[in-house]
């Protein structure tokens, strides 16, 4: 687990980041992602309410999991498929 952690503490144990991390590590090249929408303060961001974050800044957030694709984008091309808040350069 510890060798797939992003280095960024805020969001170091993000599922998403996690999952490439490991794809990197078996030397996968390219990955096409669905549902990986990000967040938006209008909207539910899980199917149970209990399970939201109360304090997070949406647009912070998502800024921040961009900037970590986009540094993961090196090692391995993401392609998204379902529309995503998260821009990946």
């Amino acid at each position: 687990y510890a060798s797939l952690v992003y280095p960024n503490e805020r969001c170091s144990d993000n599922s998403l980041l996690l999952f490439l991390q490991a794809l990197i590590k078996i030397n996968i090249k390219e990955v096409e992602l669905v549902g990986f929408d990000g967040f938006d303060e209008s909207s539910f961001n899980y199917y149970d309410k209990y399970l939201s974050f109360n304090n997070i800044d949406a647009e912070e957030y998502n800024a921040t999991i961009s900037e970590a694709l986009s540094v993961l984008n090196r090692n391995i091309k993401i392609h998204f498929i379902t529309p995503s808040h998260y821009v990946v350069e």
